[in-house]
């Protein structure tokens, strides 16, 4: 029996090896865009190796990947490709080392509450000294894996926004480190926006009523899960 159990396992793990490898690989080589794009879509093919070996060269890829995974988890309509993604970004810290330490303590109490509790660490967050918390709370709408965190944290901060006012210029320019790359749509809509109250252009202000109605009417189509419950 022992002798069956150990080939077993060695097979297994020659199985195993070619994903590991190419893993590996992609990681160093640096992948395109156009690269992750394939393998997220990938997720969902038909073939079980075939999606292990893309869940496993996403996770080498590490942050370059972590943009079209979230995109990938609220926006597609393949829930095998969307459950896999979701669970591909479940650890993505939401703190950085720059981060105050009071803000590092409202996000790890963040993670570790109920939605309900959530939104009240982000109306904190929303109220820190210096604009401290900006950053953070537009991380929120970039890296929480819960579609209506996002969209919460997102409104929260064009809430602020006002035709004229002089403090919201400061944190507008916390905002767009905290998004980075994102094509989530309550990121893009929060994008559209800081660009709009940065411009005096009619024709970029126009671009970017464009840009927000565009990000409006993706979250209007992808309405999102209840809320996630506290990690342990």
């Amino acid at each position: 029996m022992r002798v069956a159990t150990q080939s077993l396992i060695l097979r297994i793990l020659a199985g195993l090896l070619p994903c590991f490898a190419s893993a590996a690989a992609w990681a160093a080589a640096e992948p395109s865009a156009a690269d992750i794009a394939a393998l997220v879509e990938s997720l969902g093919a038909d073939d079980y190796s075939q999606r292990e070996a893309a869940a496993m060269q996403l996770n080498a890829i590490g942050a370059a990947a972590v943009d079209p995974l979230l995109a990938a988890a609220e926006l597609s309509a393949d829930l095998e490709v969307s459950l896999r993604a979701r669970w591909l970004v479940d650890t993505i810290p939401l703190d950085t080392q720059r981060d105050p330490p009071e803000v590092a303590k409202l996000l790890e109490k963040f993670k570790r509450k109920g939605f309900a509790d959530r939104v009240q660490v982000m109306h904190r967050l929303l109220r820190v000294d210096d604009d401290g918390g900006i950053e953070a709370l537009s991380r929120i709408v970039r890296l929480d894996r819960s579609p209506l965190a996002s969209r919460v944290a997102a409104a929260l901060l064009a809430r602020e926004w006002q035709p004229g006012d002089p403090y919201w210029n400061g944190m507008r320019d916390r905002i767009a480190p905290g998004l980075g790359a994102s094509s989530r749509p309550a990121a893009q809509f929060l994008r559209s926006l800081v660009s709009f109250s940065a411009t005096d252009s009619a024709a970029a202000r126009q671009q970017d009523l464009a840009d927000s109605a565009a990000a409006i009417s993706l979250m209007q189509r992808s309405i999102p899960e209840g809320p996630a419950p506290p990690q342990a």
